[in-house]
Order: C-alpha cells, then structure tokens, then sequence
C-alpha cells in the first residue's frame, strides 16, 4: 500500500514537472513569435520609408527575405514576384533549372521541328541530323544559359575535318535551337552563333539561267503541241 502511495506521488511529481517546463517553453516560445513579429514591423515601416509608399504595398521577397514594392515587383518564370533581377535569376535556377543542350534538344526541340515542318521531311532530316551532331559532341553536356560564341567555335574547329556544310548544318541548327529557347522563356538571350567560312553557296545567276532555259523548253513543248493540235 505504502509503495502504491509513493508511486502515486512519484507520478504526480513527474506530471507537475512536465506541466511546468510544457508552460515554460510555451511561454518561451511565444516571446520568440512575438519578438518576431515585432521585428517584421518594424523593418515593414522602415522599408515603407525607404521605398516612400504605404505598407500595404511591401511583400517580401521569397528568394532574399527583403521587403520590396509589389507594384514594381519582377517575375520568374513562373510568374513569382521578386524584388530585383538577380533574384528572379536564381529562383528560376533554383526551382526550374535550365537543361544541358543535349536533353533541350532531345526533349523539346526535335519534337516542336517534327510537329511544325511535318509536310517538310527534307528540313525536319537537316535539324536531325544537326541535333544529333550536337548531342554526341561536348557541347551537348553544356547549360542552354553557359552556351556562347566560344563554344560554337571551339565546335567547329574540331570537327574541320569534314565539309562547311556539315559543320554549319549543327551550328544552324544550335542558333536556332537557342532562338526557341529564348522564345520560350529558359533563356533571356541567345548568343551569336558564326557560321564556318567556306560553305558551297548557290550561284543566284546560275539558277536565273537555269530558270529562264526551263522556261523556254516548257514554251517551246506547248508550242509544238499546239501545232500538232490545232484545236
């Protein structure tokens, strides 16, 4: 009987202590929210000061924490508000992340060529097989964003083994490739992309005579039908 007492006291004891250091650290934690609250106010109106505009328009930036005029706010890529550009970049890093040129490529842009030139078979085969150029070179490992003039280059001087056209075929292919991206929102600008000197060019004379000959054998084939059919 005495041992259940004891047992008794010994739970009350525990349940009072509990009790108290449940109140204690409540307690503590309510200083802390209040605190930081309090701090919140106090830089809202500071920042209403510096911007010289009613607190109602501050928001804070979800990327550095700072106070900023909503109405003057910059968007992400997924239409985020954001203090300045620099934190839009890296939001849009961070939450969309812009793919190696190799999976844009594979994933994006080939389908898009496809849909669009589908009567064309001839262009769709020309930015295939430009893409797949791109994509078992090293630059098919590079960032849409850290692709530059450099890069094109450094392409073009390693596979000058073979003809201007081919190279251009894959540089053609990458300008263009990036032109879209820029388009869609993953880049906010594309750079230069030169093409390799040396390329066959048609001649515009040659196929003004060649057009003007194809003109007078179809004239001279309507003519001799004619008179071999009067009516």
């Amino acid at each position: 009987m005495a041992s259940r007492q004891a047992w008794r006291r010994r739970c009350a004891a525990s349940l009072s202590c509990s009790c108290a250091w449940s109140a204690f650290f409540n307690r503590r934690r309510e200083i802390e929210l209040r605190s930081e609250f309090n701090r919140e106010q106090v830089d809202r109106r500071a920042s209403a000061l510096r911007f010289s505009c009613d607190e109602t328009l501050l928001a804070r930036c979800p990327e550095c924490g700072k106070f900023f005029r909503s109405d003057r706010a910059v968007f992400a890529r997924d239409n985020k508000p954001l203090c300045d550009d620099a934190c839009r970049i890296a939001w849009d890093r961070r939450v969309s992340p812009i793919p190696r040129l190799r999976d844009f490529l594979t994933s994006e842009f080939l389908p898009f060529v496809r849909a669009r030139h589908a009567t064309k078979k001839k262009t769709v085969a020309y930015y295939d097989y430009g893409a797949r150029s791109l994509a078992e070179s090293d630059l098919g490992t590079v960032r849409l964003d850290a692709i530059s003039s450099q890069h094109a280059a450094a392409y073009a001087s390693k596979n000058g083994h073979v003809t201007a056209s081919t190279v251009n075929c894959a540089l053609r292919t990458l300008r263009h490739a990036l032109n879209l991206a820029v388009e869609w929102g993953k880049l906010q600008s594309a750079p230069r992309v030169p093409l390799m000197k040396g390329e066959r060019q048609r001649d515009p004379r040659r196929d003004r005579r060649r057009i003007c000959g194809l003109h007078r054998i179809v004239q001279t084939a309507v003519a001799r039908r004619r008179a071999a059919d009067p009516q």
